[in-house]
């Protein structure tokens, strides 16, 4: 036996000194005061002998690989591995409590080396439903309906929330739209004003073409009855055809130029409006080549409007009801069907005429709109901004030869115009959706028709199309405007009279500390 191995010997067997050990108490008084991670720390050491090597599983395909959770803090191999919360060493074995303590959230224990990997189950051909079961705030809407395909689930691309948010989003903008077709009537001032646009409009009309009646409309335009006939008016709308004798002629003319000045004045609109829509449409279609796109516009328009109330504002009628209500007061609605209530019926079943009869002259003009900038955007010179240059040099739209060749000079101007049209009427629905977008788009296509009217000297048509394009203007901001327009009149009447009031008789200033004379 060698001398290191004699020495461990006799050491082995040499006696140790004695340890001094605490007393319990003393040692349960410091395991109180010690803190909680040290506890847990202690705990970790005592469970590290029974940690098994980590070892990564191969890797595996759907809910295999969603169950195997990769612990935060465990990217180094072997049982060592040291955390950070808490001096816990092994995050998965320590207990729920241990890690409540430690301020960590619950995680899915690790699968240990060797264990077989759980596959998903398969699914037979055919069968309905995803792959993973959704959670229960889910809800498939059908077999491959709705749902997302992917690797490794799928999800459901309407969830019930978001159906729940879209129905009542649309519920919302119905019950809204239903109130404002039935709550009151809207665009009282924009009918007002097509009334007193396509009066004026007719009345203008028929005087400037009253010494050419019997040439245009008379026994002159017999041999355009054939023209007439294939137009497709007949009925009412025929009490000019055949071409009327100069007698006849000129009394249906005053009769058509009466009931014209009567529309602009608002008497009795209900009956005049459809009489007017009658007459106009029988003068011009009796001879078609004398008409233009404006006819057709406000035959069109005056067909819908005539279900409106367009004597709300401005009109003889809207006179004669204030002084109705003001003698007699408005009708009050009775329980039962008396006169009161069905007065108050009939005006809610007249609102929700007036309403729909709005909405429909709108939509006429989008419609209008919209087919004009299709059809232009499909030419060749509308595309390369050239278009308006070509009729600004026909002698029938040069009403002021100086002003068109001035603009026909510019280039730019000429291709601005040109996409300008185009785009506004293209995008006019779309930008009626937003105040301030509503705004560029009304005074854009008046703009537009303004320079019509001017440049091309087609007056009626655009004077027609802007009464139109006022019916998309809210009856608030009219009536800013009448009264800002009320104001001014006031002061000036005001500033008049005061003008014209004799002066004030002079009176001399008594000096102060001066006494008065007896």
């Amino acid at each position: 036996m060698g001398r290191r191995h004699r020495a461990r010997a006799d050491d082995a067997h040499a006696p140790r000194p004695a340890v001094a050990r605490r007393p319990p108490d003393a040692r349960a008084r410091d395991r109180r005061a010690r803190p909680a991670h040290a506890a847990l720390a202690r705990g970790a050491r005592r469970a590290r002998w029974a940690l098994p090597p980590r070892r990564l599983a191969p890797p595996a395909r759907g809910a295999a690989r969603r169950r195997r959770t990769v612990v935060r803090g465990a990217h180094r191999p072997g049982p060592h591995v040291r955390q950070g919360h808490g001096g816990i060493r092994d995050r998965a074995r320590a207990s729920d409590r241990d890690r409540r303590r430690a301020g960590l959230r619950a995680v899915p224990h690790r699968a240990p080396a060797g264990a077989p990997v759980r596959r998903p189950r398969r699914r037979a051909a055919g069968a309905d439903g995803p792959d993973v079961r959704p959670s229960p705030d889910v809800r498939v809407l059908g077999s491959g309906l709705g749902v997302l395909h992917g690797r490794r689930r799928e999800v459901p691309l309407v969830s019930a929330p978001t159906t729940a948010r879209a129905v009542t989003f649309l519920r919302g903008r119905s019950d809204a739209a239903l109130h404002w077709v039935a709550d009151a009537r809207r665009a009282t001032y924009g009918t007002a004003l097509v009334r007193i646009a396509f009066g004026a409009g007719a009345v203008v009309f028929l005087l400037a073409n009253a010494a050419d009646r019997d040439y245009l409309w008379g026994r002159a335009a017999r041999w355009a009855a054939p023209l007439a006939d294939d137009g497709g008016f007949s009925g009412p709308f025929a009490l000019y055809s055949g071409g009327l004798d100069g007698t006849t002629l000129t009394l249906a003319y005053a009769a058509l130029l009466v009931t014209a000045v009567l529309f602009t004045l608002g008497w009795h609109t209900r009956w005049v409006a459809p009489l007017l829509l009658v007459q106009w449409v029988s003068l011009l279609e009796s001879n078609p080549l004398v008409g233009d796109q404006s006819d057709n516009i406000f035959r069109i328009l005056l067909l819908y409007l005539c279900f409106a109330d367009l004597s709300g504002r401005w009109s003889l009628d809207a006179r004669r009801r204030r002084r109705l209500v003001a003698r007699y007061g408005a009708p009050r609605p009775l329980g039962r069907l008396g006169t009161a209530g069905l007065n108050a019926t009939l005006d809610q079943l007249g609102t929700l005429v007036h309403n729909l009869a709005v909405v429909t002259a709108c939509a006429q003009i989008c419609l209008v709109y919209v087919a004009s900038g299709l059809y232009k955007a499909q030419g060749a010179r509308w595309q390369d901004g050239t278009a308006i240059y070509y009729p600004m040099q026909l002698s029938h739209y040069r009403p002021w030869p100086a002003l068109n060749d001035l603009l026909a000079q510019s280039t730019v101007m000429v291709a601005l115009a040109t996409w300008f049209s185009v785009l506004v009427q293209l995008l006019f629905p779309v930008l009626l959706l937003w105040r301030w977008t509503r705004v560029a788009a009304i005074g854009g296509v008046l703009a537009m028709h303004a320079g019509i009217a001017v440049v091309m000297g087609l007056p009626f048509f655009s004077l027609f199309m802007m009464a139109g394009d006022c019916l998309f203007v809210r009856d608030a901001t009219f009536a800013r405007g009448e009264a800002w327009v009320r104001s001014r009149l006031r002061r000036g009447d005001a500033s008049g009279t005061a003008d014209d009031a004799p002066p004030a008789p002079f009176r001399a200033r008594r000096p102060q500390g001066a006494v008065a004379r007896r």
